[in-house]
């Protein structure tokens, strides 16, 4: 069972020195994961190979505890069931997004607008896990 009613993310890396400290110390750091992914149930929704993980961003890499990465997945896949596979995903951090909303403001702002015709919504997950 889940602590939480959102999905979990399990990243365990293929290497105990690639480890999370490794990857949070430069960006230039990537490892090879296994992915695990549960719904709220705890029933698992997603698991696979990630062939790349790798922090990201700048302000959020450099002053922030809480970072955000990059995995590529080997297969694109529809991870958040949304209809839509991808290869590539993001977890953002929001580190300085206090309210948690400026992401899916934005987000849904263009789709109003309709300024952005490939807009994935973005889904909230418990902490990432990088073991």
């Amino acid at each position: 069972m889940q602590a939480t009613s959102l999905p979990t993310l399990y990243l365990t890396s293929s290497s105990a020195a690639e480890n999370r400290t490794y990857i949070d110390a430069s960006k230039t750091n990537t490892t090879t994961t296994a992915l695990r992914m549960l719904d709220a149930a705890g029933d698992e929704i997603g698991v696979g190979n990630i062939k790349e993980l790798k922090a990201r961003g700048n302000s959020i890499f450099t002053y922030a505890e809480k970072k955000s990465y990059q995995i590529k997945l080997e297969t694109a896949s529809d991870l958040l069931q949304t209809g839509e596979s991808v290869k590539t995903w993001v977890l953002l951090a929001n580190y300085f997004d206090a309210t948690l909303m400026h992401d899916k403001l934005f987000k849904d702002m263009a789709t109003q607008l309709d300024t952005c015709h490939f807009v994935i919504p973005p889904v909230s997950l418990s902490t990432a896990e990088i073991l």
